[in-house]
């Protein structure tokens, strides 16, 4: 599960960096429907960032597995929820 927290976070990292290319695009091709794209990616970014936490933190609670991916999942989706709230 560390890992999947891990390959999630980064996931999220790239949709998070994608999103301002994305939005503008949207607004230059179709400006009336630029505030739905925008809001459809940022809700998609958020859904992967916390299914990337709640994977890492039930990677983090096992036993008998290495737990480092699963702290850096962890801990890159928690800034990036804390990065997209502020």
């Amino acid at each position: 599960m560390g890992i999947a927290s891990f390959v999630l976070s980064l996931v999220s990292v790239a949709l998070f960096r994608l999103m301002l290319p994305v939005v503008f695009l949207s607004a230059y091709l179709a400006p009336e429907a630029s505030d739905d794209v925008a809001v459809l990616w940022a809700r998609m970014v958020l859904l992967v960032q916390q299914v990337a936490l709640v994977v890492g933190i039930a990677g983090a609670l096992q036993r008998q597995h290495k737990k480092l991916l699963a702290f850096i999942g962890i801990a890159i989706s928690g800034l990036l929820l804390v990065l997209h709230y502020f």
